[in-house]
């Protein structure tokens, strides 16, 4: 016998299959987003559940107060900022498969990103990035959640040659894992990431310091436009100090 729940949003209160995907809830019962998908409309991309945020993917197989989370909201940004850097680690994958690319920090509108080791990051590579990058929004995949279990989770990584997201998971050791698919691209997320590249319309992939690069976003003062760039050199030689530091100690 099928079983059902019953989830409440605001003074609505709605029946549905245990089991259901978020975006099943969201365009079939809740009809809350236009198809397709697009970033200007400020489309409801996931649900806030008993203060745990589901994305599209993710099923709902009990009773809960839910919350509608949208593009521009804060979550809904961070979301997007994550999901940015997410893709770039793909396009990187598909050009520069023997390099591995690390988010260093955070710096003004943007996150700074280099490569490990000794690889250089030259403006053609950071230009053929970019290109990339925009091909994959523009081809609008699903990135779509997919259960595996630890040990595959940590025998794919090893073999990528992600050691560092493999030593990670050598501290949880959940019994499945849920990892993030795109393409022929799986890579973990800490956080919830959007349903597909088409979203990902606003961003500037520019070189920046020595060896790295910048992956600008809209600032919450304007959701539509990129703030022109300004730069902080200052802000970027005590970030560099810092991790020189670290390497030394």
């Amino acid at each position: 016998m099928e079983r059902f729940v019953t989830l409440q949003l605001g003074t609505r209160s709605i029946r549905i299959p245990a089991g259901m995907r978020v975006e099943n809830i969201i365009t079939k019962h809740l009809a809350l987003n236009k198809e397709p998908l697009r970033y200007e409309d400020n489309p409801v991309i996931a649900l806030r559940m008993n203060n745990e945020i589901m994305s599209f993917g993710a099923r709902i197989s009990v009773d809960a107060t839910i919350e509608t989370v949208r593009m521009f909201s804060d979550i809904g940004k961070r979301m997007y900022r994550h999901t940015l850097s997410y893709l770039l680690a793909y396009a990187s994958e598909r050009l520069f498969p023997e390099r591995r690319l690390v988010i260093a920090h955070a710096l003004g509108d943007g996150f700074y990103f280099n490569f490990d080791g000794m690889f250089s990051l030259e403006k053609e590579d950071v230009h053929a990035l970019a290109a990339e990058l925009q091909s994959l929004v523009s081809a609008d995949i699903p990135i779509q959640q997919e259960t595996v279990s630890y040990s595959a989770a940590v025998e794919h990584f090893h073999q990528k040659g992600y050691f560092a997201t493999e030593q990670l998971l050598s501290y949880r050791n959940d019994p499945p894992l849920e990892l993030y698919k795109c393409g022929e691209f799986l890579d973990i997320s800490y956080e919830p990431l959007l349903p597909t590249t088409r979203l990902l319309d606003i961003w500037e992939l520019r070189p920046y310091g020595e060896r790295g690069m910048l992956l600008r976003y809209p600032l919450s003062a304007d959701f539509l436009h990129l703030a022109q760039f300004k730069d902080n050199p200052l802000l970027f030689s005590i970030f560099r100090e810092y991790k020189l530091w670290g390497n030394i100690l």
